[in-house]
């Protein structure tokens, strides 16, 4: 990189700031063009319209790269089709032969910390489009961003095709859930409260936080169906041996997420100690009557789903109540039968395992190409 030129984004990139149209211009019902508001809007790599606007004020073209110019700043998409965007984005629009967009791409996301570092204001951190075009960047030969690109590409495509995967997987273990159980009447079927010797919730008291020590869990630590301890919040030894008490959390037990992203399930596989937050629910299988596998697949099959998602109450964050999910009835056949796919479930999971770690060793070699490439 100390090779190449540096330029300013703004000689090179033609930047649209956007900006927000009048309240009553959007809609739901698919009227007008896409309106993009700012993050909350993007994907994993293009965002999903949720509203639409009649009389745009600012326009982004297919093919545009779009940034969070707000709260936060830095993230990228690419606009899949022509679309307005609002005031926490901008679009930037290579121009003809200066630039390769997918180039572009990857040294934006490669450089947020330096966009973030550009914020400024009190309440809402925001660049300013000045900012934007002052911005210098590294500008090698076309031919070399070129093939820089397809190497990125090369590196998305085989993420996708993993991940891709990876869901089709989840969907195997899904369907085999189905064909043992899904469709026999004479299986019996029983409510959470029956199978479970306590159903409950996290802290409603938020305990003093630390620098270190017991990890203290939120809804994310569990929106993947399964349970991670990566947090920034931590509790006291002391802390954490009282308010145990009110969840003694063991091997096998399942916390699954009750407001907001609602409805994802996870096993607690080791003796780890930590603690979570009131918005997961915490269930205490009857070993002598439900498998733990069996019963966080039970969760996930469309008809759980949809009973929580009807049961959900509040508009601005849904959440699941502790009686509704008392009231949650699930199939349970016999333990021989359960265990027979919790081992078949287990068997997918080694697979889905061992992608991940394919994924994992794809994205850190595409960090490592954006450092060697871009600083």
């Amino acid at each position: 990189m100390a090779k190449w030129p540096m330029v300013r984004l703004g000689d090179v990139c033609q930047l649209t700031m956007g900006q927000s149209p009048k309240s009553e211009t959007y809609n739901g019902d698919s009227i007008g063009l896409p309106f993009f508001q700012g993050n909350t809007d993007f994907g994993k790599e293009c965002p999903t319209a949720r509203v639409w606007c009649k009389a745009p004020k600012k326009v982004a073209l297919t093919g545009d790269i779009l940034l969070s110019v707000r709260a936060p700043i830095g993230a990228v998409n690419t606009a899949s089709c022509k679309c307005c965007i609002g005031r926490g984005i901008a679009a930037l629009r290579p121009k003809s032969g200066a630039l390769d967009v997918v180039y572009l791409k990857n040294l934006l996301r490669a450089r947020r910390d330096a966009l973030e570092a550009l914020g400024t204001g009190s309440t809402f951190k925001a660049v300013t489009k000045k900012q934007l075009e002052d911005f210098l960047i590294p500008l090698p030969t076309v031919t070399c961003q070129n093939l820089l690109a397809k190497r990125f590409e090369l590196i998305a495509r085989l993420i996708e095709m993993r991940s891709h995967q990876l869901d089709m997987f989840g969907e195997i273990a899904k369907s085999r859930f189905i064909e043992m159980f899904g469709n026999d009447p004479a299986i019996e079927r029983a409510q959470l409260k029956e199978i479970c010797s306590l159903i409950t919730d996290g802290t409603h008291q938020p305990p003093k936080f630390q620098a270190k020590g017991i990890p203290f869990l939120f809804v994310g630590n569990v929106a993947g169906n399964e349970l991670t301890y990566e947090t920034s919040k931590y509790i006291s030894q002391e802390d954490y041996e009282a308010l145990i008490a009110r969840t003694p959390i063991g091997i096998g037990d399942v916390l699954v997420s009750a407001v907001g992203s609602f409805g994802h399930p996870a096993i607690v596989k080791d003796k780890r100690p930590f603690c979570f937050q009131r918005h997961i629910a915490y269930f205490k299988p009857m070993r002598e009557r439900v498998d733990s596998i069996f019963l966080h697949a039970a969760l996930l099959t469309d008809e759980s789903q949809r009973y929580m998602d009807k049961a959900a109450k509040g508009a601005a964050q849904r959440t699941i109540t502790l009686k509704s999910f008392k009231e949650l009835e699930i199939p349970l056949p016999s333990l021989a039968l359960q265990r027979e796919f919790a081992a078949f479930a287990e068997s997918v999971d080694k697979s889905q395992v061992a992608i991940k770690r394919e994924i994992e060793k794809l994205e850190t070699l595409k960090k490592a190409l954006m450092q060697e490439y871009f600083g």
